[in-house]
């Protein structure tokens, strides 16, 4: 019987690893030692974009100077403090794990696709125990792309890599961000509630509360 879905494409913070409370709060750190400002603590606008879109989104927010210099000092700082207090706390999205073992012994490709940079990635896989799982050529980070999500950009990339036709690939988010750049890609797009609320993942093909409810036989 011919599957339905060739391929799987699977972000990072969130989908693989439990790194998004460290990585947005890092952001806190940044702009309180380097600026005196309180971002708070609503990262709804942040989960999903590259760190220069989130550098942009807050110098807009809060009227700073910009230049490219800071933006790479600013993005640079950030990964090191991300790393910093990340060490040692980052694991396994819970069932994913068993996922990727179920696609390995089925020889069904996978690919991850993050709008973090390739560093970030690394140090997540890593910390996680997920490394072995991705080669180099495995991992599409924001260093490989233009344009951050909700463009599709990234996850056309990834499935011109698997050499798979999108629409033959299944795309993994967590946020709303990721969601609409799967659906605009044209993957059939899972959303697991990691990070955002059911009604917030709506415009997904299918929402799961964690892997242990995705029957991976009805897909492949």
């Amino acid at each position: 019987m011919m599957r339905r879905f060739r391929g799987v494409i699977f972000d990072c913070d969130g989908v693989l690893v439990n790194s998004e409370p460290w990585s947005c709060g890092a952001w806190n750190v940044v702009f309180q030692r380097e600026y005196r400002i309180d971002i708070g603590t609503n990262y709804d606008a942040l989960l999903g974009k590259t760190t220069q879109e989130v550098v942009e989104f807050f110098f807009h927010k809060f009227n700073l100077n910009y230049s490219p210099k800071v933006l790479r000092k600013i993005s640079t700082y950030k990964e090191q403090v991300f790393q910093e207090i990340a060490h040692g706390k980052i694991d396994a999205i819970p069932g994913v794990k068993k996922l990727l073992e179920y696609l390995k012994a089925q020889s069904i490709p996978i690919i991850l696709a993050s709008s973090g940079i390739r560093s970030k990635v690394e140090f997540n896989l890593t910390e996680s125990g997920l490394s072995s799982y991705f080669t180099s050529s495995q991992i599409i980070s924001a260093d490989d792309i233009k344009m951050g999500k909700p463009d599709p950009e990234i996850f056309l990339v990834a499935a011109e890599r698997l050499k798979i036709p999108i629409y033959e690939c299944i795309v993994i988010e967590d946020s709303q961000t990721g969601v609409s750049a799967g659906k605009d890609s044209g993957a059939f797009t899972i959303a697991i509630t990691t990070s955002f609320p059911r009604d917030r993942l709506s415009q997904a093909d299918l929402i799961i509360d964690s892997f242990s409810d995705l029957d991976f036989r009805s897909l492949f």
